[in-house]
């Protein structure tokens, strides 16, 4: 379930390589609280794609309860350099179990991602 600040390119970049993603924006719950999305996205079993800090202060402060989260940081980087990012992290081989917390550091002038994987 990608989060309103997930811009659309990175979103259709998914889709094309064959991940189902839900848009908040979509759906037209960007009135939606983050607690309200990270709630369905656990009903329904739903990852969360996001670039802001919120939904790890909600797992980590808060202990709720989630599937998994990948956070882009830091979010302000076009949609085309967090492609390019996304590309070099998607194709790596490693293995994760649910729940998971990936973070995946934006480097605007690298050929290579940083990742930092949460397990639960």
């Amino acid at each position: 379930m990608a989060d309103e600040n997930v811009q659309f390119p990175v979103i259709h970049f998914l889709r094309r390589i064959g991940w189902k993603v839900e848009s908040v924006k979509e759906m037209g719950w960007e009135s939606k609280s983050d607690v309200e999305i990270l709630n369905f996205s656990v009903q329904n079993n739903l990852g969360i794609l996001t670039q802001d800090i919120d939904f790890g202060e909600l797992v980590f402060k808060s202990k709720m309860e989630f599937v998994s989260i990948l956070r882009f940081w830091p979010g302000h980087f076009n949609s085309d350099l967090i492609v390019t990012n996304l590309e070099s992290f998607i194709f790596q081989d490693f293995e994760v179990r649910i729940p998971f917390f990936i973070t995946v550091e934006i480097r605007e002038n690298s050929s290579s991602v940083g990742i930092r994987i949460r397990q639960f």
